[in-house]
């Protein structure tokens, strides 16, 4: 019987309860953010005097863009910035071409050796694609070779 007067009066208490608030805060700023999804390679034409992204062994290089507001995306004049001992530098034309996916369908370049630049508004994770060629009609030595391009965002 004990046992059944106590619950009973456990029961009969008054009760108290505690409350809390959770409270989530956070601001909208403009932000881009860049990152390389890969690096591309060059394949030599069969002719020897290019060196592209579409040639055999060849890739395209893509990045990823995320967007917070309207940024501008600015893509460098390509260099060839890496050449074999044995290259004379300097009668190479250096071009890059892009084509853009997903919400970036519509931001196509054609091959260019200017800087170019596009709008981007509110856009999540958005790769755009990129090809790189170099021609030379003297040719090419054997040997590593790198074209670089900077491509930055900014409001």
């Amino acid at each position: 019987m004990k046992k059944f007067i106590s619950l009973s009066l456990l029961a009969l208490l008054p009760v108290s309860a505690d409350a809390e608030i959770v409270s989530f805060a956070g601001s909208m700023a403009n932000s881009c953010t860049l990152g390389v999804g890969s690096d591309g390679a060059l394949g030599l034409a069969s002719d020897g005097k290019s060196l592209s992204s579409q040639e055999l062994g060849g890739a395209q290089a893509a990045i990823t863009i995320v967007s917070l507001a309207n940024n501008t995306i600015t893509v460098g004049a390509p260099t060839l910035s890496a050449y074999p001992a044995g290259y004379t530098a300097g009668a190479e034309t250096t071009k890059i071409a892009y084509q853009g996916d997903g919400l970036l369908s519509t931001v196509s370049q054609d091959f260019t050796a200017s800087e170019t630049s596009f709008q981007v508004g509110v856009i999540p994770i958005t790769s755009v694609v990129f090809d790189s060629r170099t021609e030379n009609d003297a040719g090419f030595v054997e040997g590593q070779y790198q074209i670089d391009t900077v491509i930055t965002c900014s409001p």
